[in-house]
């Protein structure tokens, strides 16, 4: 029986993160795999980034599951969680861009550069990580001092994922505009499934912060008590991440049988 608690938009919303997740996580093993075919590191670290980047849906996701299953999570442990699970996009970006270094042509010392910043960013987070959960258990700095914590750790881990979504977008433009250039047609095909699945989930992830900005919430469960306005502007991006995620599927492993009946239907 489902909670009176869940809205129609939070049963939407569950199925969005759970979908969202799954896509990225199996994209990434499948990138991660073909290590074995090509022999490539960065064809693992591509597939981890994948993987973390999934990792921004976890806790809605653990939540919704908790409140189907069993009510509301305690606050102390699924803070923790959140915490945990916001640290895996500065993860996904330092490894995203790191494999972007060895799949796209540059100098030396840019690379050097590009992965000096992103490693830089991702000690940071991991320092404010722990900070903030030192605040968290401890209550080391009083309430005061734990919130202030959150603020900055959150805003830090908004700021990262800003920085994910241009570099993917931009870093992904000029992959599937090189893929486009091809001769092959399934080639172009797959280039074309990606560029409009980096240009719709960055878009879908901006529309997504604006929205958490304007509620003027900032609590841990914030974002699960919005205003129906807001919330319904939240599914419908969500629900657009889920096709962006089937998009990125079928840029990376569009299938044989697919194709045919695509150029078909052409």
């Amino acid at each position: 029986m489902i909670p009176s608690d869940l809205l129609v938009t939070d049963i939407i919303a569950g199925f969005c993160y759970g979908a969202f997740t799954i896509i990225f996580v199996i994209i990434g093993l499948r990138m991660a795999l073909k290590y074995f075919e090509h022999n490539r590191a960065e064809l693992i670290s591509v597939g981890i980034a994948w993987i973390l980047v999934s990792s921004s849906a976890w806790d809605n996701f653990y939540y919704f599951i908790h409140m189907l299953l069993i009510g509301e999570p305690s606050y102390l442990f699924f803070t923790f969680l959140v915490y945990t699970f916001r640290l895996g996009l500065p993860m996904a970006l330092f490894l995203w861009m790191f494999s972007v270094t060895k799949l796209i042509p540059m100098q030396n010392r840019i690379k050097l550069f590009v992965i000096l910043i992103h490693f830089i960013l991702l000690i940071i987070s991991i320092i404010l990580y722990i900070l903030a959960l030192i605040t968290l258990f401890t209550d080391l700095l009083g309430i005061a001092g734990e919130s202030l914590f959150m603020i900055i750790y959150f805003s830090f881990i908004t700021i990262t994922g800003v920085i994910l979504m241009i570099s993917t977008l931009t870093s992904g433009f000029f992959i599937a505009r090189n893929a486009s250039k091809s001769n092959d047609p399934r080639f172009k095909l797959e280039s074309k499934f990606l560029l409009s699945a980096f240009i719709i989930s960055s878009l879908s992830m901006i529309v997504i912060q604006i929205a958490l900005a304007s509620s003027g919430e900032g609590g841990v469960y914030d974002q699960y008590h919005l205003a129906p306005a807001i919330t319904t502007i939240f599914v419908l991006m969500h629900i657009t991440l889920v096709i962006s995620a089937i998009l990125f599927y079928l840029g990376f492993f569009l299938s044989e049988r697919l194709y045919r009946w695509l150029k078909k239907s052409e």
